[in-house]
């Protein structure tokens, strides 16, 4: 399996071959990051008003709720590199604050603060 930070650095090198105009152009893929969310939240909204079709049991919605999240994740990337984020190292600290803050230790030490 590939490690995230291989995964990153394929997405980088996609948007250059790709998109070589706007693979560096943080606006562009802020842009796109918020219209992919966008289609993901749309998705959600449609199966919360269990609208026709717009269920896990229908494999296309499945199918379609799963390529707009990992179009959000492409986005995400893509801007980790154009800010130059090690998404590996910086999701290990954050997971670390968080355990610490949120953890069954931090919830408790939370309820005396």
């Amino acid at each position: 399996m590939r490690t995230l930070k291989e995964i990153q650095k394929e997405i980088a090198d996609d948007n250059h071959n790709f998109f070589s105009d706007m693979a560096y152009n943080l606006e562009h893929h802020v842009l796109g990051l918020c219209g992919e969310a966008g289609e993901v939240a749309d998705l959600v909204k449609k199966r919360q008003r269990r609208s026709p079709g717009f269920s896990e049991s229908n494999p296309k919605f499945v199918e379609a709720l799963e390529t707009e999240v990992v179009d959000v994740f492409i986005y995400i990337m893509s801007i980790a590199s154009i800010l130059e984020i090690d998404m590996e190292e910086e999701y290990a600290k954050k997971r670390a604050y968080n355990v610490d803050r949120f953890g069954p230790k931090g919830v408790q030490a939370s309820l005396f603060e």
